[in-house]
């Protein structure tokens, strides 16, 4: 089976106006005026040699001193660039694109180019399919219209359409796998400015049954589904709602539920914590990056539970084995460890082995107040002495003595703290363990699409090293990168990762490509085989932006990039480069298009990457993946012709 997946780095649009066809046949130039050479990017290795391999492995040491912050300065807490894969608004051989000027979506067959243009609601901001694979029966491609508040259901087959209402203002589209079912919702981050604001506790479950409103706990801060497609997960500031989406056939209220266990609930709010949701939909984790606990959910069951971990857990992610089991696996930075534990036997195993919290000392009795002294009594009046005698004088009555202070209790005295090995603890488990790392400093994780690989790096500070661990055989080995680390994605096949680096402020300008400030000043990405830790950096001229990567079932993954859109009078020629990256031998080219890149992904039936551009009458770009053939479409008004 062929495999795609799109990843989406800063922003992903597919927002443009296609009308009529134009075709631009062969490799040309794509309308810049003749072939254009390709962008030479930098390539920068060992010995300045381009485009080296070099092993690593071996224990590199602690962080240097000159890395580590202040005592009393907490790490920040990590935040790998987002590289989520995402499929776009593709069924079939068709891709669906989105025109907000005209109300319609277009449909282009990328098999010959053909056009079809349905018309929606008014302004129709993004258009979200059952992808390329994996449509079931009943999926259609939704489209969002945002100033109608309604949404456009289009038959693939033959491109019918029903226009239903949804609740008002919505902003957000996410559609359940299969295709059957979307969730529309407002959410306040993607509010644009002059937009009304919309109902902050409301969702539309959308399908061809109706769009049906449902009122869900505060603030809707993510939605989530099961691997089927058949239940929806609506994360609030107060929970979760479930909601199974068959069952869906009127307006109602789901009552959220609380994902803060009773012994925590004086101490935290469901707001503060980040949370993960296992694949088929039964599990979720919530966390705090500055906390040293994860708050297990079964849904099933509907309970939650709290474990403690020896430090707070800064990365994590799930590892699906054949769709059969799950395994977390959470990054401990400040301990330099890897917590893995099946979900929920592992997880269970751990919180069962718990101490119970101790119990709270008794609070010292308050001394009793002393009593007053007894006043003293007065002297009697001494009788009239008989004449001659002088009468004597009368004594003085006795100071009273001064009372005692009462005793200061004694403070109770405070349990010695067990002196314990983080990983001693975690021996006798059998579903859950921790994994020491070789350095400390890893925080951030990201698993290769086969689960077999995991690339342990950081993006706080300096470190430029990172840890591949084999998940099979538990083997950690060291790499070292060139430059410092802001995210990485895995191809289809678990055989390469593409690490992205940051660069540093500054200019190359009269610097040597071999100067250690040119390479930190550049942008760039590290291809990483994985069976042999080999890298090859490429450095760029500027930050990419969106990749997809085409897994074929024979030959070597390809991945295509573009770069991140061009700043106020910032626009240079490298923002019109399309860069291919062959994933097998390391090997590159780039070519260049007549307008920016806006967007890109893979049509697997096809054999093509398309990359959405933009224009004022709409252009994309096909690349057959065997041959690089490139077409390009531009739609024009009516009466339009072919340049």
């Amino acid at each position: 089976m062929k495999g795609s997946r799109k990843t989406r780095i800063r922003g992903l649009s597919l927002v443009a106006a296609l009308c009529l066809m134009m075709v631009v046949p062969g490799c040309g130039s794509d309308g810049l005026g003749g072939d254009i050479e390709p962008h030479d990017d930098q390539n920068v290795g060992s010995n300045g040699d381009p485009g080296f391999n070099q092993d690593f492995g071996g224990d590199a040491g602690g962080i240097p001193d000159e890395d580590r912050p202040n005592d009393d300065s907490p790490l920040p807490p990590e935040d790998p660039e987002e590289y989520d894969f995402s499929q776009p608004a593709i069924v079939g051989n068709n891709v669906y694109v989105a025109n907000e000027s005209l109300n319609s979506v277009a449909i282009i067959e990328s098999s010959n180019l053909g056009i079809r243009t349905v018309l929606t609601g008014v302004r129709p901001t993004e258009v979200v399919g059952p992808g390329a694979e994996g449509a079931s029966e009943g999926a259609r491609a939704i489209a969002l219209n945002q100033g109608s508040s309604t949404v456009t259901l289009i038959d693939p087959d033959d491109h019918s359409t029903i226009n239903m209402s949804v609740a008002p203002h919505s902003n957000r589209i996410k559609m359940a796998p299969g295709g059957r079912h979307a969730i529309v919702w407002y959410d306040p981050d993607e509010h644009a400015e002059g937009q009304i604001e919309g109902d902050l506790s409301t969702v539309s479950v959308v399908s061809l049954d109706g769009s049906f409103e449902v009122a869900v706990g505060f603030r809707v801060r993510d939605v989530h589904f099961d691997a089927e497609g058949h239940r929806a997960l609506i994360v609030s500031n107060d929970g979760v709602s479930i909601l199974e989406l068959d069952e869906i056939d009127s307006d109602r209220f789901a009552q959220p539920l609380d994902l803060v266990p009773d012994s925590h609930r004086n101490q935290e709010r469901v707001r503060d914590l980040a949370f993960e949701v296992t694949a088929d939909g039964r599990f979720i984790i919530g966390h705090r990056f500055d906390a040293d606990f994860l708050f297990v959910t079964e849904l099933e069951e509907e309970e939650t539970y709290a474990i403690n971990l020896p430090s707070p857990p800064t990365g994590m992610a799930f590892r699906e084995v054949d769709g059969e089991e799950t395994e977390l696996i959470a990054v401990l930075r400040a301990d330099g460890a890897v917590l893995r534990a099946s979900v929920p036997t592992g997880l269970r195993e751990v919180a069962d082995a718990q101490p119970e919290e101790p119990e709270e000392p008794e609070e010292p009795e308050e001394p009793e107040e002393p009593e007053e002294p007894e006043e003293p009594e007065e002297p009697e009046e001494p009788e009239e002495p008989e004449e001659p005698e002088e009468p004597e004088e009368p004594e003085e009555p006795e100071e009273p003595e001064e009372p005692e202070e009462p005793e200061e209790p004694e403070e109770p005295e405070e349990p010695e703290e067990p002196e314990e090995n983080i990983f001693e603890n975690w021996a006798d488990f059998d579903e859950a363990t921790l994994i020491e790392l070789p350095f400390l400093g890893p925080g951030s994780v990201a698993l290769s699409a086969d689960a077999e690989q995991a690339l342990l790096f950081t993006t706080v500070g300096h470190e430029k090293r990172a840890v591949q661990l084999d998940l099979i055989d538990e083997v950690a080995t060291v790499l070292f990168f060139e430059k410092t680390i802001q995210g990485a994605l895995a191809d289809e096949r678990g055989e390469t990762f593409l690490v992205f680096h940051d660069r540093e402020e500054g200019s190359t300008e009269g610097l040597s490509p071999g100067d250690p400030e040119y390479v930190a000043r550049k942008w760039g990405f590290t291809i990483l085989d994985v069976a042999t830790g080999t890298t090859r950096l490429i450095l760029t001229d500027l930050e990419v932006n969106t990749a997809t990567i085409w897994s074929p079932p024979t030959g070597n993954a390809q991945a295509y990039m573009t770069y991140a859109e061009p700043r106020p009078g910032e626009r240079k020629e490298a923002h019109y480069d399309v860069l291919r990256v062959d994933l097998g031998t390391f090997g590159k080219d780039t070519f260049r298009l007549a307008s920016l890149p806006d967007g890109i992904g893979v049509i697997p039936e096809a054999e093509k990457v398309f990359i959405n551009q933009i224009h004022p009458q709409g252009r994309m770009t096909f690349v057959d993946v065997e041959t690089q053939h490139r077409q390009t479409v531009t739609g024009y008004q009516l009466n339009a012709g072919i340049d």
